[in-house]
């Protein structure tokens, strides 16, 4: 489904609507997310295979790389950077699709993690722990770090102090929890039937 497949008669601004899309994005990202870890810890391995075929010990500075294994650790740093950014966005993304749900609106301006999850009411809270128990702790840990990490290069003399999350950080695992159920809302799923039957209609 995309937004020109809604007919015009169902209200764009229902928050069924809205929460659909945002269960869409949330998991566009995760699944992104997960493809660009991947990719980061293929890289990771090739670049300590290498420096261990030559008895060089990982990790050593960008200069003593060779070309190749430079190559590789850019992509790994690169790759995990990225996949770091969007299971944080599909997090967040997906906190504030259950607003949406609940309260007709999500706080638009608000990316910290542990205050859009405590906005959320304790029935949502309670569901979304038995989904995913690692949820408080890995939104107190991150709580600012989609900021941090997107606006790093605005201030490099502070960017050492962002640690980028590994690929094996149960923060993209935590992605994927939160976003696939999303899908299998009730409201969401009514939503879904409703353009589905609306749409057959039209044909």
């Amino acid at each position: 489904m995309t937004v020109e497949d809604v007919p015009r008669e169902l209200n764009v601004a229902d928050r069924a609507f809205r929460a659909s899309w945002a269960a869409e994005y949330a998991g566009y990202f995760a699944e992104a997310a997960e493809s660009l870890r991947d990719a980061a810890e293929r890289a990771e391995k090739e670049c300590s295979e290498s420096l261990g075929s030559r008895g060089a010990q990982h990790p050593l500075s960008s200069t003593e790389l060779e070309p190749e294994e430079r190559r590789l650790f850019a992509r790994a740093r690169s790759t995990g950077h990225a996949g770091a950014l969007l299971s944080l966005f599909a997090i967040e993304v997906a906190l504030k699709a259950y607003q949406i749900l609940h309260k007709g609106q999500h706080d638009r301006n608000q990316h910290n993690l542990v205050k859009l999850y405590d906005s959320l009411n304790d029935e949502t809270k309670a569901r979304l722990t038995t989904v995913c128990p690692e949820l408080t702790e890995i939104v107190t840990k991150h709580r600012k770090a989609f900021v941090s990490l997107r606006y790093q290069f605005e201030d490099l003399g502070k960017s050492k102090g962002v640690k980028i999350p590994k690929p094996t950080d149960p923060l993209h695992e935590v992605a994927k929890k939160l976003a696939e159920p999303l899908r299998k809302e009730r409201a969401i799923q009514e939503f879904v039937t409703a353009v589905q039957r609306t749409t057959s209609g039209h044909g």
